[in-house]
């Protein structure tokens, strides 16, 4: 064989065969990285081989070690949904280790844990991939205490939730409310001396006795609902949640004051008499028709407020302020210092362990079995967990 090769070229066999080594293809191959993608729309997802993405001014390149699953990123393929060319990597929920920064990113480094919801619709910032885009100011590290997995679940639910509790409905935030300052959250934020805790409990405990008017919350068991439970309480509410009887008390140790069966057929009456029908917050994390139950128990007399995230009310409510939630309003303008102090406030409440991640459930086979997770949450058949991957796996 090697004869012949020579006679055809005319050269040396060792430079036939060592010449490829030096060929661009091969520069190119190294420049990619596994990837979870789709071609078309309506189309299924396939593993395949995607170009790494050179971070630039603001952005971070991450290396995802964990990612989760959300609704919206099989819609998006589905319904050709903020998706600007084919083919494309979908994801968002991300949590891994800074691989490189851009020139003015600040807050972050090579080599530190983070996680981050990315950006929905914008090419290279997809996480169903080995490597993947953020915002560096719209990302936070990963307290020590808190795995991968834990971290992937955080960014969307908490979020989206905050959109809806801080940014729409103006409500205070953990650290503009007394129970942002319980002892372990005080000592770590503060690292403070003995006689400033004795300060706390002379003069901050009594206040914490006096929760804010009830806030209520439709679909407590959802990953959103969860978080939304938590920040609702940490800012001083007391709060109203419904959910399936078998989730109830989970939801009370994340905060709950009352929590309803979600099928009762009597669960708006029981909501306007725990609160005389002066419920002035809702926020429903479930559907349209489930919207329109949340409108139902808020106040009818005095303006109330309704946030929604999968669907408006179709009834007329006139004293009810609908509130479509998008996370994106974080990346414009009048959202985006919102969601640089909020990523700073998560940090601080992930660190003092008074806000708990999602609980999850790790499918196999990395990002090769994240279509089968898709159509569990497709079919509703995922309920109380939070659907995550370890890329690494990935086939």
């Amino acid at each position: 064989v090697g004869s012949h090769v020579q006679a055809i070229t005319a050269r040396p066999l060792t430079s036939v065969l060592v010449t490829p080594l030096h060929t661009p293809y091969i520069t190119r191959k190294e420049n990619m990285v596994k990837a979870l993608i789709a071609h078309k729309v309506g189309g299924e997802f396939q593993v395949g081989e995607w170009e790494k993405p050179v971070p630039k001014g603001n952005e971070i390149l991450i290396k995802n070690k964990v990612v989760a699953l959300n609704p919206v990123d099989w819609k998006q393929i589905k319904y050709n949904y903020a998706v600007p060319q084919w083919p494309f990597v979908v994801g968002a929920d991300t949590a891994g280790v800074v691989e490189a920064v851009g020139p003015d990113v600040k807050n972050l480094k090579p080599g530190d844990r983070v996680f981050s919801y990315a950006k929905i619709g914008v090419p290279n910032y997809g996480t169903y991939a080995e490597y993947s885009l953020l915002v560096g100011n719209l990302s936070a590290k990963i307290p020590p205490n808190l795995s991968f997995e834990e971290a992937a679940t955080i960014g969307l639910g908490t979020l989206t939730s905050a959109v809806a509790l801080y940014h729409e409905f103006k409500l205070s935030r953990p650290r503009e409310h007394q129970s942002f300052f319980r002892p372990e959250y005080f000592l770590v934020r503060m690292r403070t001396s003995c006689l400033q805790y004795i300060l706390y409990i002379i003069y901050i405990t009594p206040l914490t006795q006096h929760p804010y008017p009830p806030s209520q919350i439709w679909g407590g068991s959802s990953s959103t609902g969860n978080y939304a439970i938590q920040l609702a309480k940490l800012s001083g509410y007391t709060v109203i949640t419904t959910a399936s009887p078998h989730q109830h008390a989970y939801l009370q140790e994340l905060g709950a004051d009352v929590v309803i069966d979600r099928s009762d057929p009597e669960a708006v009456t029981k909501i306007r008499e725990i609160t005389r029908g002066r419920l002035r917050y809702a926020y429903d994390t479930v559907s349209s028709a489930t919207a329109d139950l949340a409108a139902q128990a808020l106040d009818q007399e005095r303006e109330s407020h309704l946030a929604v995230i999968a669907g408006a009310p179709t009834g007329s409510y006139p004293k009810v302020k609908v509130h479509s939630v998008s996370t994106g309003v974080i990346y414009k303008e009048e959202g985006n210092s919102f969601g640089i102090s909020f990523y700073e406030e998560l940090g601080e409440l992930l660190t003092a362990g008074v806000l708990r991640p999602n609980r999850y459930e790790v499918l196999p086979n990395g990002l090769a079995g994240i279509p089968e997770g898709h159509a569990r949450l497709a079919a509703g058949k995922v309920s109380g967990v939070k659907l995550v991957v370890r890329v690494e796996e990935t086939p």
